[in-house]
């Protein structure tokens, strides 16, 4: 990633590269300034490899959408048809943009993750205010809030307030939330959930059938993952120079990093685990 430093006022109208300073300018690309925000938040999901789970798609998709999530970003590798299907309905409704990935090699690690990151930040930039990175099995899940924003908000009064900042910060560039891995409930401790809500027959139904992991994996783990281990964020795109899997690895020295509360929001990673117990 390349930077490079402006005079203050200074309004460039394109950008070049060269191999030396005094090398003549072959490739201009135009520079494009800043309009108002098309939406307030969109999620960006690293590439899908193999992937044959369409109902984790919904899941996720439907349940972003309810804590703020106005639009999302897929790179495809390799998915089933009925993935495939499920992928085209929502770009329909105008709600997901599916970038094609095909990597030049097949020992780039992790199938190009941190590539599709960055593209994803970099072209959400001017277009969308906040970036949400995390995987299809996992949800930023708020403790007493009803959405990101609200989330967002206390955070950064939580970051000017109490955190230590030098001066030159101006915002909170990234967001981070410590995770947990949360397991499909044992019969005893879903005999309870039952009970406690008056779940019917056939709401029970539906959530087995459809297997929304928010409402029937409630079995968190003891463990709670240090920082930036298994971590992942929020960002300000416009804040970001290098992203990371679990943090921002670079960003603008005029931005701040909040590690966000578990008392504010929490990352919930949903996995299948054999207990019934």
């Amino acid at each position: 990633i390349f930077t490079c430093v402006l005079r203050e006022k200074s309004k460039p109208s394109s950008v070049s590269l060269t191999f030396n300073l005094t090398d003549e300018p072959t490739n201009r690309i135009r520079v494009l300034y800043p309009k108002p925000f098309q939406r307030n938040f969109t999620v960006c999901h690293a590439a899908l490899f193999n992937f044959n789970n369409p109902k984790q798609i919904i899941n996720s998709f439907e349940i972003n959408r309810v804590l703020g999530a106005q639009h999302f970003y897929v790179y495809n590798l390799s998915v089933s048809n009925t993935t495939d299907a499920v992928l085209r309905h929502y770009q329909r409704l105008g709600l997901l943009t599916v970038m094609p990935w095909r990597l030049p090699a097949s020992g780039v690690w992790y199938h190009g993750q941190l590539l599709a990151i960055n593209d994803c930040v970099y072209r959400n930039r001017h277009a969308s205010q906040f970036v949400v990175i995390h995987d299809t099995d996992e949800y930023i899940i708020p403790e007493v809030h009803g959405s990101w924003a609200e989330v967002l908000r206390a955070a950064e009064d939580d970051y000017f307030k109490n955190g230590t900042k030098a001066r030159n910060i101006k915002n909170v560039g990234s967001f981070i939330f410590q995770s947990s891995f949360y397991y499909n409930t044992s019969d005893k401790l879903w005999g309870s959930i039952k009970r406690d809500a008056s779940m019917t027959a056939d709401e029970e139904a539906f959530l087995t059938k459809h297997g929304v992991f928010p409402f029937i994996h409630t079995l968190r783990d003891g463990n709670i993952f240090n920082l930036f281990e298994r971590s992942k964020a929020i960002v300000r795109p416009e804040s970001v120079i290098q992203a990371g899997i679990h943090s921002v690895d670079v960003q603008r020295t005029s931005a701040g990093t909040a590690v966000v509360s578990r008392s504010l929001a929490a990352l919930h990673h949903y996995r299948y685990f054999p207990n019934t117990n």
